[in-house]
């Protein structure tokens, strides 16, 4: 399954946030700055090892024009994501 090829999925593209639904459900969001300091990333329970992250980072990549990069404190998980 190419979660972001579905159209239940929907996109929204808010000010300084990416959230993704799936049947008015959110499943995930993005918080970031303007230079792509990404404050928070979180992705809900089922939908995780599926690259739903990774994509949502490539989405703030073309939003802001830079790679996006992890503001301190990273979790475990968070090192693993950008590795």
């Amino acid at each position: 399954m190419i979660w972001y090829l579905e159209p239940e999925y929907h996109i929204q593209y808010l000010t300084d946030r990416i959230q993704v639904q799936y049947n008015s459900c959110m499943i995930a969001f993005v918080d970031y700055t303007e230079d792509a300091k990404i404050r928070n990333i979180w992705v809900a329970q089922p939908f995780r090892q599926r690259g739903v992250a990774r994509h949502i980072l490539h989405l703030v990549e073309r939003q802001t024009g830079i790679m996006p990069t992890p503001m301190p404190p990273v979790s475990d998980l968070g090192r693993y994501l950008f590795s």
